[in-house]
């Protein structure tokens, strides 16, 4: 993913554009955001590819950016159970991450990290 960043980059710094602190703090989202969806869907396609009959729990882990200090850092969903609305501490820095998803047959419908 860095190497979509940096032609980004590039590219806005072509057109002109200065990378100010908030133009990196986007680029960052935007990456992460992107690699999140490319997790999300590769996620999907495993789960189509399984057998229906597989009763074993299924777990998978979402990379996300703590929403306190912006370190990436690895949350484990769980698509075999129910939805969860639950607080973990970042690795990083500690604080309190608000992490809910939902799950409808076995697959991530829906996902948010917020501070809490």
């Amino acid at each position: 993913m860095s190497t979509i960043r940096d032609r980004l980059t590039r590219l806005l710094e072509r057109r002109g554009y200065a990378i100010t602190d908030a133009v990196d703090e986007a680029l960052d989202d935007f990456v992460s955001a992107l690699a999140d969806r490319r997790a999300l869907e590769a996620a999907d396609d495993e789960l189509d590819d399984e057998d229906a009959g597989d009763s074993e729990a299924e777990e998978r882990t979402r990379t996300i950016a703590c929403p306190h200090c912006g370190e990436r850092i690895a949350i484990a969903i769980d698509l075999s159970g129910e939805d969860q609305d639950d607080i973990q501490d970042c690795e990083v820095c500690c604080s309190p991450i608000r992490i809910t998803y939902t799950v409808e047959d076995g697959k991530l419908t829906s996902f948010s990290a917020e501070s809490s």
